[in-house]
């Protein structure tokens, strides 16, 4: 039988992390990566020469705001505002220039820069930067988001203050990835956070009687005069006394709503 060889390879990646003196400088994390030599051509630069170490090359490039990028070779050091993800590897694109880039987990659209979890709104769709990928928000991406907000005792919750029917409404928080907002145990609380809205009435998820979790209103819940419509009713919270309570109406009018985002 012959001798079996085992052999371990190890790979060793330089990342450069840099500060400098300046007490209001950020430190910044420079990362591996190969950029395609056909970005740098247009790409704002600067060069110099006589750099002996690739730190004092990055230290140029920490106290230089608009440089995400730099490449260090025979001592000379080229600064780019291209931008690229740590890691990254554009070969696929044609030659490559290996570089440093202080972008790891942030995401580059049209040549603007979005911090991981950072978000934009258009109407209902909710695009958010998650690993590098610029996309619609879906229910697996543990992060709240703006527009949402984390409120003590209510979770990751968003007050859309476009009125929309019931259904609208509901269909725009799971495009969201959340759904109308669901009381569970929190009632109180949920009263106490519309207190700034007295003047609203906003859509929750009510619909039938019934909490949208199947739970159904307890008279707590509902107001003193309510429901007194049709069983089949959604619900809206509104003013009745000194606070909001559930009250039953057509699913077809247009208020504003409450979004939750719920993580398991």
């Amino acid at each position: 039988m012959w001798p079996r060889v085992v052999m371990s390879l190890w790979v060793v990646v330089v990342v450069v992390m840099v500060t400098v003196p300046d007490v209001n400088a950020e430190a910044k994390i420079w990362y591996p990566a190969k950029i395609s030599t056909s970005k740098l051509s247009p790409a704002k630069s600067f060069t110099t020469t006589n750099f002996h170490s690739q730190t004092i090359c990055a230290i140029k490039a920490t106290q230089t705001e608009w440089s995400y990028m730099f490449t260090y070779e025979d001592d000379t050091c080229s600064l780019y505002d291209a931008k690229i993800g740590g890691y990254d590897d554009e070969s696929n694109l044609g030659d490559t220039t290996t570089c440093k880039t202080r972008l790891l987990y942030e995401c580059v659209v049209n040549d603007i820069v979005y911090d991981h979890g950072s978000s934009n709104l258009d109407d209902c769709t909710l695009m958010v930067c998650w690993n590098k990928v610029f996309g619609p928000i879906t229910s697996d991406m543990r992060v709240c988001a703006d527009p949402f907000l984390e409120v003590p005792g209510l979770g990751c919750i968003y007050l859309n203050i476009v009125e929309k029917t019931w259904d609208d409404a509901r269909d725009c928080c799971i495009t969201m990835g959340a759904d109308l907002f669901v009381a569970t145990g929190n009632f109180k609380t949920l009263q106490n956070y519309l207190q700034d809205f007295l003047s609203d009435q906003v859509w929750v998820g009510v619909r039938d009687q019934k909490w949208v979790d199947d739970r159904a209103v307890t008279v707590s819940e509902w107001g003193p005069n309510d429901p007194d419509g049709s069983p089949t009713d959604c619900a809206r919270m509104l003013v009745q006394g000194d606070f909001h309570f559930v009250g039953d109406r057509q699913c077809d009018v247009n208020f504003k709503s409450l979004c939750q985002r719920t993580f398991y």
